[in-house]
């Protein structure tokens, strides 16, 4: 049977009894206050639904309890001393829900940690253990406690890298353990001691980039651990640069204007870091060919001498030089094609006399009657090539050019054929010949 009671004008339902098969009492809408007089078994199923209802039962059993905070964790607000039981079964449900228990057992208030690391706010006066419980789970926890011990300290170290942004005047120890846990924790000590640098860029060098004005045994040291770490010295001295260089050659990369030094070193380890080096000297980019012939891919307008030098130690390394000098291509077995003009031939008889200069054929007629050339045949290597006939008057010079613009070598100790043989007239005499030929080495060449 159900009665309606109009109280202040809202509309209460309440429960005064249970129809057979009417199945769980009806709660009201504005209260439990029905649950006052209510059995075990309408109070378990109100909280199991709500559990916060446990405010209006009168010395809740302990199963109408633990069923409460178990739907509710902060239900355990309105449950006088709560059995350890019942608290532990609250902070399992809610950590939060700690902060509505007076005095938690220690076992509760680690639970509640475990849940929950912010559930540590809530605690009065934790125990030693209780907050290195929070640390260890969130070193931030830290805020919450005054002045912490020292274990404390070095636990929450050992969480997170800014965890000594949290302690105020952090012991050497303290220092000393954070840095060598997490290196970039140094950034949160303020003045740190020649020590603790150490400590930090010898657990990461990069560390040294949070290092203002580090000493040179602290650059070396970062150095030794990275070489790379050479990026975060400005105006690294020399023995710096070497030390770097020497640990790893890449290091040069960030190296602004390295001296000659410290180039030369990282060249004889690897030629190819020569393509690292802004302006090498000539004598940075010998050393560098001479380590790795290769290396003159990266050198503009290489000398001769770097060249040669390049293709003895890797004649390979002749397809990486643009414009090769003669010289070069044949060192490095190839032909090569070289001017006329550095050729210098000369010959003549009592009628004329034939020259090369300056890649010009020079003919002069040394008689006083005019100088008719039937047939002028030019000798280079294998091939003769036949230059149209002319005439020269007494004394007269005529310069003309030469069929061939270059000769062709196979080798530094190719030997090639050029000269010159004409059929000419005096006057009117009969037909006379003049032939000369030599051979030709690089070495007339050059």
């Amino acid at each position: 049977m159900f009665i309606k009671k109009f109280i202040s004008g809202l509309l209460i339902v309440s429960v005064v009894g249970i129809s057979a098969g009417c199945g769980q009492p009806t709660v009201s809408k504005n209260g439990y206050s029905y649950l006052k007089t209510a059995d075990e078994k309408t109070q378990l199923t109100a909280v199991k639904k709500e559990g916060y209802s446990i405010k209006y039962i009168k010395n809740p059993s302990k199963e109408v309890q633990l069923a409460a905070v178990q739907q509710d964790g902060y239900s355990v607000e309105y449950i006088k001393n709560p059995s350890k039981v019942v608290q532990l079964a609250a902070v399992k449900k809610d950590s939060a829900a700690i902060e509505y228990i007076k005095n938690p057992a220690k076992e509760v208030q680690l639970m509640a940690i475990k849940r929950n690391s912010t559930s540590f706010v809530y605690i009065k006066n934790p125990s030693e253990e209780v907050q290195l419980a929070a640390v260890k789970k969130n070193s931030s926890t830290l805020l919450y406690i005054n002045n912490p011990s020292i274990k404390v300290q070095l636990a929450a170290v050992n969480v997170a890298n800014d965890s000594l942004s949290y302690i105020k005047n952090p012991t050497e120890e303290v220092q000393l353990a954070a840095v060598k846990k997490y290196a970039y924790a140094i950034k949160y000590i303020k003045n740190p001691s020649e020590e603790i640098k150490l400590a930090a860029v010898m657990a990461n060098s990069s560390s040294l980039n949070d290092i203002k004005n580090p000493s040179k045994e602290v650059q070396v040291a970062a150095i030794k651990k990275e070489a790379n770490a050479i990026r975060y010295i400005s105006n690294p001295s020399e023995e710096v640069q070497l030390a770097a260089v020497k640990k790893n050659i890449t290091a040069i990369v960030y190296i602004s204007n390295p001296s000659k030094k410290v180039q030369l070193t990282a060249v004889q380890q690897n030629g190819k870091v020569i393509e690292n080096i802004k302006e090498p000297s000539e004598e940075v980019k010998l050393a560098a060919v001479k380590q790795n012939g290769n290396a003159i891919k990266y050198i503009k307008n290489p000398s001769e001498e770097a060249q040669l030098i390049a293709i003895k130690q890797n004649q390979k390394a002749i397809q990486y030089i643009k414009n090769p000098s003669s010289k070069t291509l044949l060192t490095a077995g190839n032909s090569a094609s070289i001017s006329i003009k550095k050729l210098l031939f000369n010959t003549f008889n009592d009628d004329l006399s034939i020259k090369v200069i300056n890649g010009n054929l020079k003919i002069t007629n040394l008689t006083k009657k005019f100088l008719k050339i039937i047939s002028i045949a030019e000798y280079n290597g294998e091939n003769i090539y036949t230059i149209s006939a002319l005439s020269i008057p007494p004394e007269g010079v005529k310069t003309i050019t030469p069929y061939s613009s270059e000769i062709v070598l196979h080798s530094m100790s190719d030997k090639v054929i050029f000269g010159y043989a004409l059929e000419y007239k005096i006057g009117n005499s009969q037909t006379k010949n003049i032939y000369k030929t030599r051979k030709y080495s690089f070495k007339d060449l050059e």
